[in-house]
């Protein structure tokens, strides 16, 4: 009898536990979106968002990830045609941004061609486990340089610039 009073309190302390650590989670997962705000809605990963607001077709806008010191730039992806009034949408996976001070770059090329790096987000994590960057291009300068807006998430609070 002893033997099953002492089974049936380890069970309950084992069930207990399990509902403990359950509660656990689910408090850490909803401090985790708290500070999201309006990203909530993006998938964990890398989201980058273009919205055309200009009046001309965009192309060929390569995004990467690297450090300015550093030009061995590692590729996310390219959007290789925006019409007017379009959004396109890359995404990726975040396990790619592991080192610290690292930063995300849009390049493209200038009607003489040459070739323009803007530094669009910068990671103060390591290994972020959301990131989006909205970025609303409002102009195309005679030369072909990009006027923006962008506004994200870095994986720790919302960033606009």
């Amino acid at each position: 009898m002893k033997k099953y009073k002492t089974l049936l309190f380890v069970l309950i302390g084992i069930i207990c536990l399990s509902i403990l650590m359950f509660l656990i989670y689910l408090f850490l997962s909803f401090l985790g979106t708290l500070g999201q705000g309006e990203y909530k809605k993006y998938n964990s990963g890398v989201t980058i968002e273009v919205n055309n607001l200009n009046n001309e077709s965009i192309s060929n806008l390569k995004f990467t990830y690297g450090h300015a010191e550093n030009f061995e730039f590692k590729e996310i992806g390219l959007i290789k045609h925006i019409e007017v009034g379009k959004t396109a949408t890359l995404t990726g996976s975040s396990k790619d941004i592991y080192p610290n001070d690292l930063s995300m770059y849009m390049h493209y090329n200038l009607e003489n061609g040459e070739k323009k790096s803007d530094a669009l987000a910068y990671f103060s994590i390591q290994k972020p486990r959301k990131v989006v960057v909205i970025i609303d291009i409002n102009q195309v300068g005679d030369m072909g340089e990009i006027g923006y807006k962008i506004k994200g998430f870095d994986g720790l609070g919302e960033f606009i610039d």
